[in-house]
């Protein structure tokens, strides 16, 4: 349980309780969004008045109740797990995209999506390419969106074997009667290498996977992959607020570093985190989901 005194930067925190600093900075943002504790400044914390309720110090405190109802064999594994996060070692906001290569202007695709239905992709020129290589999300239904967005789209799916037999199951089963459904398989592990592209208008398309590791090892194989065409990457994923953000994607924040030590990022963190790997964002595009596409290419 942490204690904190009045406007203490996040650095002092961590040597004081033995934390790693970036990681004890997500706990602890994640508990701004909730109304617990307050950033006074950037990484300078506070007590607040709900926090307060935890100090020791306070004659009205509720820390015996809150360790009462977070005992040890309740919370055990999670804990543990949080613990075993928290030390560990992470590498560690604020530029603006303004090139309009990828969203989407007025078009009749719109006619083509099903009465009800909501495109979560909807904003982003999917007809801008002919074959897209979606990787690591075998059977997820944001593929039925891309199709319903372009008429005229090549998909690609590229996953571990086991992932492809399901997805051949899923996509027979369930849309086996649309003809709109444009789908290859491709077995492969997009740690060790991805398809290779076969124009200039290829799309590698990444939802929800550049959260976790080896980010930079995908990218080095996509420059591979791209030895004869200059195409394009699309990585969908969250783009987080340098203030004020909101306690839902805090949250995932969290989850994702108990997880597999992921994480969200703002756009000057992907930006750090891109810039040795040879690509460059080019324009980050919303979307109707909370995430947002950022468009990728070589520089």
């Amino acid at each position: 349980m942490l204690y904190l005194a009045l406007k203490l930067p996040i650095e002092e925190l961590a040597n004081e309780t033995d934390i790693n600093a970036d990681n004890l900075y997500r706990v602890l943002r994640a508990l701004v969004s909730m109304g617990i504790f307050r950033e006074t400044k950037p990484n300078v914390f506070a007590n607040n008045r709900l926090s307060f309720l935890l100090c020791r110090t306070n004659k009205h405190n509720l820390h015996q109740h809150i360790l009462n109802e977070n005992n040890a064999s309740k919370n055990y594994l999670w804990f543990n797990q949080l613990e075993a996060r928290l030390c560990m070692h992470t590498d560690s906001q604020s530029s603006v995209i303004e090139h309009h290569f990828f969203i989407k202007g007025d078009s009749d695709s719109s006619k083509h999506v099903p009465i009800g239905k909501v495109n979560m992709f909807d904003g982003f020129d999917w007809s801008t390419f002919d074959l897209i290589f979606d990787s690591g999300n075998a059977s997820g239904e944001h593929i039925l969106d891309m199709f319903l967005s372009s008429m005229d789209l090549n998909i690609c799916i590229y996953d571990k074997s086991a992932a492809i037999r399901h997805a051949k199951i899923f996509w027979q089963c369930e849309y086996i009667q649309d003809t709109n459904i444009r789908l290859s398989f491709e077995q492969g592990d997009m740690f060790k290498s991805l398809p290779k592209a076969s124009s200039q208008h290829n799309l590698f398309c990444f939802v929800r996977v550049f959260s976790g590791k080896n980010c930079l090892t995908i990218l080095n194989y996509i420059k591979v992959a791209m030895t004869n065409f200059k195409a394009t990457v699309a990585i969908v994923d969250t783009i987080l607020p340098v203030v004020g953000l909101d306690s839902s994607d805090a949250l995932d924040d969290i989850q994702l570093l108990l997880e597999n030590s992921g994480e969200h990022r703002t756009l000057n963190q992907w930006q750090k985190l891109l810039k040795p790997s040879g690509f460059s964002i080019v324009e980050v595009v919303d979307i109707r989901s909370s995430n947002k596409i950022l468009g990728l290419r070589k520089t």
